[in-house]
């Protein structure tokens, strides 16, 4: 898992170079993804699919900027890493943030490296913040931040983590 991890953080860090940006909705919009939002289902968050070489993210507009933000760069993920499987099943349901889904985990992976820069991580934890007040003040849920890192342990940081990132915190997030 580990060598498939430091590909995922190389397509991060190549997708953000091309695009000169770590916004997923810039990223989405260059990478002629259509975002679509629906307001009507009140617990699905996000949904990935291609058709025919169209591709869709849609989100669910009941959610807070921060939020869409991170399901949006979660759904990133799936189209970067995943669209095959789109193949056989264009509707292929991911669930937010499963971490028994090696699909999900991935996406999970990708969407931490999009949306935190490791050197603001450093500093803050340099500046002896908790993992919660650094979430807060990178305006990611802490379990992203957990994710992230959990990767920068696995490039030879020595973060002392308070507890390993929930599984489904997407599901007891309401939108």
């Amino acid at each position: 898992m580990d060598s498939n991890n430091s590909l995922i953080c190389k397509r991060v860090k190549k997708i953000v170079r091309k695009f000169d940006t770590n916004d997923p909705f810039e990223i989405a919009k260059e990478s002629n993804i259509k975002v679509k939002y629906f307001k009507d289902v009140t617990t699905l968050l996000g949904m990935y699919t291609a058709i025919e070489r169209n591709r869709f993210i849609y989100l669910n507009s009941n959610m807070e900027e921060y939020m869409m933000r991170m399901v949006l760069s979660h759904e990133l993920g799936h189209d970067t890493l995943h669209r095959h499987l789109t193949k056989s099943n264009p509707f292929y349901e991911y669930e937010l943030f499963d971490i028994t889904s090696q699909a999900e985990y991935e996406a999970n992976i990708f969407a931490s490296h999009l949306l935190i820069d490791d050197d603001e991580v450093i500093e803050l934890i340099n500046n002896n913040y908790t993992d919660v007040e650094i979430a807060s003040f990178l305006n990611v849920n802490v379990n992203l931040l957990i994710f992230k890192m959990n990767e920068m342990n696995r490039y030879g940081a020595n973060y002392k983590l308070r507890h390993a990132p929930k599984g489904n915190f997407f599901k007891k997030i309401k939108p």
